[in-house]
């Protein structure tokens, strides 16, 4: 043992070796994460039925049962409106773009833009085993998470009572405390992310719909859908509606575009800070520079769970300084 405390070549390393093997199993290790959200923002309601009596496998089983049937419920009877609605889309998709070439003038040839598009298309279509791969691909890492986060719920107790151990006996209570708060704030973040998709794909619906504007609902579930995806979501979920609205009028591209402005100034400065900010904690300065460091380290997904991330860091950090 003293070999490895006084060699600091052999502990240098065994740093970058650990390093490499994190590095190396990140994908498994943001898939436990995930999990680990799911678990937490699952836990409050599940530990609210087993105090009313109801065993937890139970309670851990109707509440997946549920989610997943609500969600079917919801999307599923809204699949074929939702097709119907994006194979029109693409099939006036290139009159739109041909229109907004001429609107501004662009020398731009419209049968070479016609012509990329449906090589895309084409493309896309020759691919399709790949894009099947992609997709089972995540798939059945979807199936992992859900596995995960099923057992983690399921197993709570005998997890934390086995983690414990590994620490040392004075900082138990504290490494307990550390998990409980961290539950807290995860399950409160994952629910703020929520809120915040429904109300802007909500508040773009209306919005849309108050101007009887075309693909009003496929546009509202796509920003819906972006808005988990922080900086860029927003400005890739407006493109469509500017591009439709150039091909009605300048004043509805004007209007939309304030809309589209409106709600990300809206989102940026008051619901992400103040949503986020309430639910886990954080000073809003903290929570932008979390994201850019995230989507630095590791794109998207880094600036989706960098918050989360962040969240729990800061509360293991506060909870282990308390005396």
């Amino acid at each position: 043992m003293r070999l490895f405390k006084d060699n600091i070549i052999i502990n240098a390393i065994i740093f970058v070796f650990l390093l490499w093997f994190i590095y190396t199993i990140q994908e498994l290790l943001i898939s436990i994460f995930i999990a680990y959200i799911i678990a937490s923002a699952l836990n409050s309601f599940i530990d609210f039925l087993e105090i009313n009596g109801i065993p937890r496998w139970l309670g851990v089983l109707l509440s997946f049962i549920s989610i997943t049937a609500g969600i079917a419920i919801i999307i599923i009877p809204l699949i074929p409106f939702l097709l119907s609605q994006m194979q029109s889309l693409l099939t006036v998709l290139p009159q739109y773009i041909e229109q907004v070439i001429k609107i501004t003038n662009s020398n731009i040839d419209t049968n070479q833009v016609k012509g990329f598009i449906f090589d895309q298309i084409n493309t896309w279509s020759q691919n399709i085993f790949g894009v099947t791969k992609a997709v089972f691909g995540g798939f059945f890492n979807l199936l992992l998470i859900l596995f995960i986060s099923f057992n983690l719920l399921i197993d709570r107790n005998k997890i934390g009572k086995y983690a414990i151990t590994l620490f040392p006996e004075n900082l138990k209570d504290k490494i307990i405390k550390s998990f409980i708060l961290g539950e807290r704030q995860l399950g409160a973040w994952l629910r703020g992310q929520i809120t915040l998709c429904i109300f802007m794909g909500l508040i773009t619906w209306i919005a849309l719909s108050m101007l009887h504007f075309e693909f009003a609902l496929p546009l509202a579930l796509l920003v819906s859908l972006f808005e988990a995806i922080p900086t860029i979501g927003p400005i890739i979920s407006s493109i469509p509606a500017i591009i439709i609205a150039m091909t009605i009028s300048p004043q509805m591209t004007a209007i939309i575009i304030i809309i589209y402005v409106g709600m990300n100034m809206l989102e940026n400065n008051i619901l992400v800070p103040k949503i986020m900010e309430k639910a886990v904690g954080i000073h809003p300065v903290i929570i932008v520079l979390s994201i850019a460091i995230g989507a630095k380290l590791l794109g998207i997904l880094g600036a989706l769970l960098a918050v989360p991330f962040i969240s729990l860091v800061f509360t293991f950090y506060i909870a282990m300084r308390e005396k």
